[in-house]
């Protein structure tokens, strides 16, 4: 699509001696003549471009990208980003670079920018698109200017340098940087940071949080804490002490009169006890209380958190997220305008790849990487090197290599992270004899995009309606994620749709998690009808079973009771009622692997023998138990330790 703004006219008037007369309109007056589009091939041969504004449109990941481009008879002069829907904080790079790229260049075919691939390119064909019935030479601008391969060797040398730039790697940086005063070297290989913690969903346990923060209390929430303080703990020491202490600390809670949810580092243990999410029952009140702790770090460097809610697969509202951003994007905001005002001597080498660990006299003492020009770089540690690389959710080799748990899972499965979650901090430091551990172990997001397996496009709030082909509802929504994939992988499809209203589709003015709802629709991963009849026509299931269904599911949210399938935690939100309603079709993909690196009380990476590597961290995805956003915290928490 494409539209010239300012528009060149070129208008001959041949009257009298040609014999031609002006036409005129049935009422009499003449007609304007009509403007005329330059055509490549009438631009004169002396010129590149017919000199104007030109608009051109091409396809991103989320929907169009729109640019404006001006160019002069010689040359593009400018490149502006009209429109875009792309994901935030994955594709801002691209954003921001692509377009200069090709006015220095003076192409349409510029180097990407790594992670977000398609978003550059959509910006160039977009480009394209704009100028080609106006460029004399489409083959000339076409041609690939790509950088120049470089074979330089680059040595570089810090305090400490860490392996990627998501949730674990950035802060630990931050607050090293913060407790020492000295530098750090953060290398990564996408082109911008933030890592998985940007696209998986952008939300924190804030234990402890404000009285503001914590949602009204219902029959539901008492029911299932009921439940938890009459489980049979059997010969579970850590369980008992902890269910004593959820007692004493609930009998405090309902003398206190508080209307608000309950919650405890203890009632946290425990729920993730029965969870199995890999981590060690004797650290859960640790990462408990390191989970608040890092909230309220946040809130020192300017971050607003939003009220606690319940996510999929952990039903209590314990869960916050900063406001300000998209999925986890307020976090790095808060985390670069810390550096920028502190002035932290952190510098960020991003699409750098680390290669291999520099291990001298048996300790590793820096990281060789490559940058995306073919440098390579030496970067040598004093205080040692962090692995912050992430889990290998995107690595179909590696999951299919060690899958024990799922039947269907190949390497085609697709996943919820970035395409940089591979599993290079694993095999690297497995070079140097590291130990791994639940390497079959993975958390699969039930409700992704069944489309490219992320977590964008659709309209999902958390405890929402899940129903099957057949229109009917067939699990309890606040079951744990790998329950809920189970349930959705057994209907017919493999896949479900997520129901949601006008009231809680988060809906507003248009526009669903940052995206117009309109392009959503016409992508197809949303489907949206005014009343329940017809949004079951577009999903092409039995009207009356659709609505039997949202009725049985509303008086389950009204009286918190579900007798089909014995669902308590209900907010009240969760309640169908009012038009336009929506159905996002969900399939579940990898959102994490459980297994990683084996390591000791200090972050240190251990072999298999449970003896150190000396200079070696790991923290975050990249170690056993760990994940994208807790990983703030533990990052947190190792920065400190290294930074005394």
């Amino acid at each position: 699509m494409k539209k010239r703004i300012a528009i060149f006219i070129a208008v001959l008037l041949v009257i009298g001696s040609f014999g031609c007369s002006v036409a005129q309109d049935p009422a009499g007056e003449a007609e304007a003549p009509a403007a005329q589009t330059p055509s490549a091939e009438a631009i004169p041969s002396s010129r590149l471009f017919e000199p104007g504004t030109y608009t051109g449109s091409a396809m991103g990941r989320n929907g169009d990208v729109t640019v404006e481009v001006i160019v002069t008879e010689e040359e593009i002069v400018d490149v502006k980003i009209v429109s875009q829907n792309e994901t935030i904080g994955v594709t801002d790079a691209a954003l921001e670079q692509v377009p200069g790229r090709i006015v220095e260049k003076q192409s349409v075919r510029v180097d990407s920018l790594s992670g977000a691939t398609v978003t550059s390119y959509a910006i160039m064909d977009a480009v394209k698109d704009a100028v080609s019935d106006y460029c004399a030479d489409m083959d000339k601008i076409s041609a690939p200017a790509l950088r120049e391969k470089s074979d330089a060797v680059v040595e570089k040398e810090a305090e400490l340098v860490v392996v990627g730039a998501g949730a674990s790697g950035m802060s630990t940086a931050v607050s090293f940087a913060q407790a020492s005063g000295k530098s750090v070297v953060v290398l990564e290989t996408q082109s911008t940071i933030g890592g998985n913690a940007i696209v998986s969903g952008g939300f924190l346990e804030y234990m402890d949080a404000p009285e503001a923060l914590r949602p009204p209390t219902n029959e539901g929430y008492a029911a299932e804490l009921e439940s938890l303080l009459a489980l049979d703990t059997g010969d579970n020491a850590l369980m008992s002490e902890w269910q004593k202490k959820v007692k004493e600390d609930y009998a405090a809670y309902l003398k206190s009169g508080a209307d608000y949810v309950f919650d405890s580092k203890e009632l946290l243990a425990m729920q993730y006890h029965l969870l199995m999410l890999g981590r060690p029952d004797d650290s859960l009140i640790g990462y408990a209380t390191k989970s608040g702790e890092v909230c309220r770090w946040f809130e020192e460097m300017g971050a607003e958190f939003q009220q606690l809610q319940i996510i999929i697969g952990f039903p209590w509202p314990r869960w916050s997220t900063v406001k300000g951003g998209i999925m986890g994007v307020g976090y790095f905001k808060a985390l670069e305008n810390e550096m920028a005002q502190k002035k932290l001597p952190i510098e960020i080498m991003t699409e750098t790849s680390a290669v291999s660990l520099i291990e001298e006299g048996g300790k590793v003492v820096g990281v060789t990487a490559k940058g995306v020009d073919g440098t390579t770089y030496t970067v040598r540690a004093k205080r040692g090197v962090v692995l912050a690389t992430g889990g290998f959710s995107a690595n179909g080799k590696m999951l299919a290599q060690y899958n024990t748990q799922w039947e269907s899972l190949d390497e085609t499965i697709k996943s919820t992270n970035t395409k940089a979650q591979v599993g290079s901090g694993i095999l690297m430091a497995q070079e140097l004899g590291a130990g791994v551990a639940l390497m079959d172990q993975y958390m699969l997001f039930p409700i992704a995009n069944p489309k490219d397996g992320s977590l964008s496009g659709g309209i999902n709030p958390n405890g929402a309606l899940l129903v099957n082909k057949e229109g009917k509802r067939f699990v309890d929504e606040t079951r744990s994620r790998n329950d809920m994939s189970n349930a959705i992988l057994n209907q017919p499809g493999g896949m479900a749709y997520s129901i949601a209203d006008a009231n809680n589709s988060g809906v507003v003015d248009g526009m669903a998690g940052g995206y117009p709802v309109g392009d959503l629709i016409e992508k197809g991963t949303v489907i949206a009808g005014d009343t329940l009849e017809e949004l079951a026509g577009k999903m092409g299931v039995d009207a009356a079973t659709l609505k039997n269904t949202v009725e049985a599911f509303n008086a389950a949210v009204t009286s918190h009771t579900d007798a089909e399938f014995g669902r308590s935690v209900f907010n009240g939100t969760e309640i169908l009622t009012e038009g336009p309603f929506y159905a996002s079709p969900c399939a579940p993909s990898v959102h994490i692997t459980l297994g990683g690196l084996l390591f000791d009380q200090n972050c240190n990476v251990i072999t298999g023998q449970g003896q150190p590597i000396e200079g070696l961290y790991a923290v975050g995805e990249v170690t056993v138990g760990g994940a994208a956003l807790s990983s703030f915290a533990d990052g947190m928490a190792l920065g400190r330790a290294l930074g005394q």
